[in-house]
């Protein structure tokens, strides 16, 4: 395992209508298909804070980026959908962030 940790990062605005629905599935079906993949270290889904906003995230933390890409393949900045969930979506976005050494940066 490197020094550097990925995290990545997905949002996903869903169809209002399907907001129960969605919060079940995210719960019981995404959030194990992440956690069962190798190199990943933590996976934390979230929910939107405001009355009315149908944008949800899952913030996942990995040990590389070697990792991810064994998880999403090389398109690695494309969304993995578990089957069964694409119906949800309206629109979706990935972002990765790699960590800083912070032992570097230290005075």
């Amino acid at each position: 395992m490197s020094d550097y940790k990925v995290a990545r990062i997905f949002r996903v605005q869903i169809h209002p209508e399907m907001k129960e629905e969605y919060e079940d599935m995210f719960i019981n079906v995404a959030v194990p298909y992440v956690e069962r993949h190798a190199g990943n270290i933590e996976a934390w889904p979230g929910r939107p804070v405001k009355e009315g906003s149908f944008e949800y995230v899952f913030y996942s933390t990995w040990d590389s980026l070697d990792s991810i890409i064994a998880f999403a393949g090389t398109s690695y900045d494309e969304a993995v959908i578990p089957p069964g969930m694409e119906k949800f979506i309206v629109q979706c976005w990935v972002y990765h962030y790699q960590s800083f050494d912070l032992n570097r940066y230290k005075r």
